[in-house]
Order: structure tokens, then C-alpha cells, then sequence
């Protein structure tokens, strides 16, 4: 629910709907903040990507410019990569590299556990 600022999901069996991670914070709109739950804070969270391997989600955050690992175990919420100033500069550490809007990551099946993204 890019505009709430969060995920949901829905439910197979009674179609109930409930927020997995992120919160609304009203007016001021999203924020950055690491967390479990509705403790975290997203910023247009705009695609996800499903990786059953290690039981979580990558999200791509258009205005944080940065990706977020989510554990579905205990919802925890983590940048993986991007430093939240967008911008092009690569780096051997993912969370200080510059991402600029990044969109659909997707976790190829080659066995390296590898997550491309736009």
C-alpha cells in the first residue's frame, strides 16, 4: 500500500486485510526506521520480491532510495542497501551505496542468493 506506507497482506481463507510492516505517519507521510512490525518506518515502498529460501521479502523504496530486507519470522525490518541520498556511486558495503528510485527487485534462481533490481 505504496500511499499508507506500508505492506499488507491479505488473508487466503477470510480475505482479511492487516498490515504487516510500516505505519502511517498521518500528514507528514513516511519516514526511515529499521524495526519490527509497525515499528518500522517506510517512504513509498513500491515493489517487493518474495525469497522463500531465507523466509522474507526485499522491498524497493522509491523515496528512501534504498532496499529493505524484511524477515517474515519475526517481521523484522532491515536497509540492506542504499544510504537514502539518491545518486548512482556503487560500493562494496550496500548500505552506503547510492540508489536512485530503485524498482522490482528479483532474486534469480543461480543458487548465489543474488537480488537485481532497476
Amino acid at each position: 500500500d505504496t500511499g499508507s506506507q506500508v505492506v499488507r497482506k491479505i488473508a487466503q481463507k477470510t480475505g482479511e486485510v492487516t498490515t504487516v510492516v510500516g505505519r502511517w505517519e498521518g500528514s507528514e507521510g513516511g519516514g526511515c526506521a529499521d524495526g519490527k512490525g509497525t515499528a518500522a518506518l517506510l517512504n513509498v515502498p513500491i515493489s517487493i520480491c518474495y525469497d522463500k529460501a531465507r523466509h522474507g521479502m526485499v522491498l524497493g523504496e522509491q523515496e528512501n532510495a534504498c532496499l529493505r530486507w524484511v524477515n517474515l519470522t519475526d517481521l523484522s525490518v532491515e536497509r540492506i542497501a542504499g544510504n537514502r541520498r539518491p545518486g548512482d556511486l556503487d560500493s562494496e558495503i550496500g548500505r552506503q551505496a547510492e540508489l536512485n528510485k530503485p524498482l522490482s527487485p528479483l532474486q534469480v534462481d543461480d543458487g548465489s542468493g543474488d537480488i537485481y533490481f532497476l
